[in-house]
């Protein structure tokens, strides 16, 4: 083979060898247009490279690869290898690679400028991926700043593509690469804003303490602050993605330490405001005070990703106090500030703004609203690549609709990318497993339900929020039980009265919880039916389809049947087709 290539390379003109060697530099297939940036100088000018590349096709050393953007050329890789020999030889490994160094971070750039939205963006990303990355391993061994940089555009188009995890992992390699702390401390918060948004909690917080603490070895009290500040909002706000939670003490130290450093910076001073709010009680009276005061600080400090965190905030004060709609009105006004495309600094904003617009609908039992804001979350370029991230909300909407075919089938995405991440710890998807685990046990397939009993022990523990998470759970397990007419078991695991139910996350469930808690009573016939559905009333008046389902239980025990096909109307026109369907099956 090499006396071939040798043989080949000798029938070649000069401008020929060069084109040759000096096209080795590219791991992907490359148009001229991109050549003639890497190879053109005196020997090979620009205008003839085109025409150089046509004649090492025709020589075999080169394949014309024709597609939906023109012609590209890529070598063989033995034909590659030996030009890269060639390369050497001739001394010009390092300038060729330092044009190729150029014209990726050029494109790159130019990427990064684009619309994601715009046809073509991630082909044209994934186009250049292997060159970016063969750039970024070249520079490395440089030991120079373009390292550093390099891996900064890497992880900003990875993130923007939809590929947290890589982008966190370059920015942490940005980090380690920077010349200075200052430069350091900024490529761990972007590395941090990537983990939030692939929910990696625990990542999140390691990676804002690093980037508090280079922060404080450069000299940046400001940039520390604000790390601190995050690291302590995490803690209150997002535990759920945490499978280790620090205590409420630990976050206390960071806020203390954040207004230390913080001084009179009024991005600063808003960021602190809005984790004192996360961090007090829902029902402290002075919480709602605080938020209030968190909210007109994010306001002033012109900062959208800071005010739509104190509208999170608020968010979970109406949940807390049973104000569905209202909830739901300040989710979507956060989605109205945030913009794609989602860079890591707002990234996790814009996915948790629609994700709690998801959250608020269910509570509100606005199911097509709920359908609509789990659609726009799965469709953000960022959550594309992490379906079990990205569609999470969407199959338990999809459940509660009574579409089970299709959440099946994302259900099969979530798995996949769940174990393709790794299996990550992410507690706040234990109710997705269990919503799939209650459809597959209503079909009666023990396999695909164990298969998802797996997965829910395997997101993280129920002890750890015993109360959050076992209401939901509780409630797909008695829509389990009730779909196979084991109303007595729906009664056994609907067991806590709902006038126990407290946190936010709680009161989302509790309209759709206590709406089964009273209608298994009246199917078991339970001595307190009439008394269940008592009680039921003031926590589902806010949400029109768990109302319904209160009303078909007090139809029921009446012996109304015209009562249970009214609900059924009221059902049907809130798109929650499943409760429809029961609602016949009950009276026939």
């Amino acid at each position: 083979m090499r006396s071939a290539l040798d043989w080949s390379h000798d029938l070649l003109d000069e401008p020929g060898r060069a084109v040759l060697r000096r096209v080795s530099v590219f791991a992907a297939p490359f148009t001229a247009a991109a050549a003639a940036a890497v190879v053109a100088d005196d020997v090979v000018p620009a205008a003839s490279v085109s025409a150089e590349l046509a004649a090492l096709a025709d020589h075999s050393l080169l394949t014309p690869v024709t597609g939906g953007d023109g012609t590209r050329y890529q070598a063989l890789e033995t034909i590659r290898q030996y030009g890269a020999e060639r390369l050497a030889a001739a001394g010009e490994d390092a300038a060729v690679r330092a044009a190729h160094l150029r014209w990726c971070t050029s494109t790159g750039t130019g990427l990064l400028a684009a619309d994601p939205a715009t046809p073509g963006w991630r082909a044209d990303v994934d186009r250049l991926a292997d060159d970016l990355h063969a750039a970024l391993a070249w520079t490395v061994a440089q030991d120079g700043q373009p390292a550093a940089e390099t891996a900064l555009l890497v992880g900003r188009l990875c993130h923007r593509r939809g590929l947290p995890a890589e982008a966190q992992r370059r920015f942490e390699q940005a980090a380690a690469l920077s010349p200075d702390d200052a430069a350091t401390a900024d490529a761990l918060r972007l590395a941090a804003g990537s983990a939030r948004t692939r929910l990696a909690g625990d990542d999140a917080l390691r990676l804002h303490l690093a980037a508090a603490a280079a922060a404080e070895r450069a000299g940046d009290r400001v940039a520390a602050a604000r790390q601190y500040a995050h690291a302590a909002e995490l803690v209150h706000r997002s535990s759920g993605i945490l499978a280790e939670v620090p205590s409420a003490e630990t976050a206390a130290a960071w806020l203390a330490t954040a207004r230390e450093l913080g001084g009179d910076d009024p991005g600063t001073a808003a960021r602190i405001a809005v984790a004192e709010a996360f961090a007090a009680a829902d029902d402290d009276p002075d919480t709602v005070a605080r938020t209030e005061r968190a909210l007109e600080l994010a306001r002033e400090s012109g900062e959208p990703a800071v005010e739509s965190a104190a509208l999170d905030q608020l968010t979970g004060l109406h949940l807390a106090r049973g104000e569905a709609r209202a909830a739901l009105a300040s989710a979507l006004r956060r989605t109205a500030l945030l913009f794609a495309p989602a860079d890591p600094e707002s990234g996790f904003e814009l996915s948790d703004a629609f994700g709690m617009a998801t959250e608020s609908a269910i509570a509100a039992g606005d199911l097509r609203q709920a359908r609509q804001a789990a659609e726009a979350l799965r469709d953000l370029p960022s959550q594309r690549e992490v379906a079990h991230v990205g569609a999470a909300r969407l199959i338990v909407v999809q459940v509660l609709t009574g579409d089970w075919t299709e959440a099946i089938a994302v259900g099969e995405l979530f798995r996949e990318s769940w174990e393709r991440a790794g299996r990550p710890r992410i507690p706040s998807l234990r109710r997705v497993a269990a919503a799939l685990g209650a459809v597959h046990g209503a079909r009666g397939d023990d396999e695909a339900q164990a298969v998802w009993r797996d997965v829910e022990a395997g997101v993280g523990s129920a002890e750890r929020r015993p109360h959050d998470q076992r209401s939901v759970e509780s409630f797909f397990a008695a829509l389990e039980a009730l779909h196979l007419d084991r109303p007595a078991d729906a009664v056994a695991v609907l067991h806590r009265p709902p006038e126990e139910f407290r946190s936010w996350f709680e009161l989302i469930w509790r309209p759709w919880y206590t709406a089964a808690w009273a209608e298994a009573a009246v199917l078991a016939e339970l001595p307190d039916a009439a008394e269940r559905i008592a009680r039921a009333r003031p926590f589902t008046g806010d949400n029109v389809v768990a109302d319904a389902i209160v009303d078909r239980a007090a139809a029921l025990a009446a012996g109304d049947r015209d009562g249970v096909l009214a609900a059924a109307e009221t059902l049907d026109a809130a798109a929650c087709h499943y409760q429809w369907e029961r609602s016949l099956r009950l009276v026939h």
